[in-house]
């Protein structure tokens, strides 16, 4: 999100979500991502074998087709979300963007030690 000159590998920064869905469903999931600017991390490879697997990178806005038996990077708690749960949380992370790390969107709301 922070990032928004897409430059960077899939990896950088933190590790990616990994979002499974039925395969045309991930199609249009990287569709929808495309359209709000994320970008691909090198040729996208893993769409020509028919997988149903993406990575996905919210913070350098990269995505990546997944590959049988390559880990393209490591997975955000070591498991696949849905494209639904994926959502809400980029929502959320969407919602404080513009933000320094411990503040919220409501004034005053900091988190402090």
């Amino acid at each position: 999100m922070k990032n928004k000159e897409n430059k960077g590998r899939i990896s950088q920064d933190t590790a990616a979500f990994l979002v499974a869905a039925a395969r045309k469903d991930i199609e249009l999931f990287s569709d929808y991502l495309l359209s709000m600017g994320y970008q691909y991390d090198g040729f996208p490879k893993g769409k020509m074998y028919g997988v149903n697997w993406i990575y996905v990178n919210i913070n350098s806005k990269k995505l990546h087709w997944g590959m049988p038996g390559i880990p393209i990077t490591e997975e955000i708690g070591h498991h696949a979300i849905t494209i639904e749960e994926f959502l809400t949380i980029h929502n959320i992370f969407e919602k404080y963007s513009d933000l320094p790390p411990l503040v919220f969107i409501k004034e005053g709301a900091e988190c402090n030690d």
